[in-house]
């Protein structure tokens, strides 16, 4: 039902978001003198606007068929 949907819409985002901070950890460790959370923040947010367009498509296509389900619930 909706609890699916917003599952399936939001999962891409999630696992990218875990992906990226592991490899920003892992980068941190790796070089404790440098800033590393600091520099990639914009990196991050453009990152996540392109991953957002990239999905776009998928994501109105299934609110439009959540949506159409339930206007036939009606």
């Amino acid at each position: 039902l909706a609890v699916g949907a917003v599952a399936a819409v939001a999962a891409p985002f999630v696992l990218a978001a875990v992906v990226f901070n592991l490899a920003l950890g892992l980068m941190a460790r790796l070089a404790p003198q440098s800033q590393v959370f600091v520099v990639v923040a914009p990196a991050q947010l453009l990152g996540g606007f392109a991953l957002f367009l990239l999905l776009l498509p998928a994501i109105l296509g299934l609110w439009g068929a959540e949506i159409a389900a339930a206007f036939l619930r009606l």
